[in-house]
């Protein structure tokens, strides 16, 4: 019996949790989700902080084409989006412009070619590494006001990604939600015609 209930309490112990599953854990705690365990409900829903003229003029910029990179942060203490990064680079090098230390949004314009056809998509990707919950929070609310800030200035996104680091920014993945696999043609039957050329026709209504 004592085997029994060693064996018990050793299968209920808490499994290693994923960084990721921990930084769940911590918003449902402090009440970023519906129904968490915290009894803040200050960033359940979403935030709308105005933008720098500096992210405007960044988003003319990035359709104009005088880069194909953005990143934009918060300022938390004057509660406004603002730009941190304009560049020209390779989608291989976003993940070298992702902070290890705080979360981000990122516009990237992939400029490529799939199957014989040209495309420009757009990317909007935010990564969120370990970081101070209540600032992750805040990033995590603010996803579609920023991308609407965006969509106003005229840039369709083609990619939505939330990553926890700058390594999943990656070609294989944004390849795969830009341009999914196509699914296999169902095959269609003739049907048999009638003996004797006869067809039945029903009767429009």
């Amino acid at each position: 019996m004592l085997g029994f209930m060693r064996g018990k309490k050793h299968q209920e112990a808490e499994v290693p949790l994923t960084e990721l599953e921990v930084q769940k854990n911590e918003e449902l705690e402090q009440g970023l989700f519906k129904g968490g365990a915290g009894t803040s409900t200050a960033y359940v829903h979403g935030v709308a902080f105005p933008a720098d003229q500096a992210v405007i003029d960044a988003l003319d910029g990035f359709v104009s084409g005088q880069y194909n990179y953005i990143q934009v942060g918060i300022d938390a203490t004057n509660e406004r989006i603002i730009l941190q990064e304009t560049a020209s680079i390779e989608l291989s090098e976003v993940a070298s412009h992702c902070p290890t230390n705080e979360p981000r949004f990122h516009f990237y314009k992939w400029i490529h070619d799939f199957e014989d056809e040209h495309f420009e998509s757009v990317v909007y990707c935010y990564s969120c590494p370990s970081s101070p919950v209540k600032l992750r929070m805040l990033y995590s609310t603010s996803k579609a006001n920023v991308a609407g800030i965006a969509e106003s200035k005229g840039i369709t996104v083609d990619c939505r990604l939330e990553i926890t680091n700058g390594p999943e920014f990656n070609e294989a993945d944004i390849t795969q939600i830009i341009h999914p696999p196509r699914a296999e043609a169902k095959k269609t039957f003739a049907k048999p015609k009638p003996k004797g050329g006869r067809q039945l026709i029903r009767n429009k209504e």
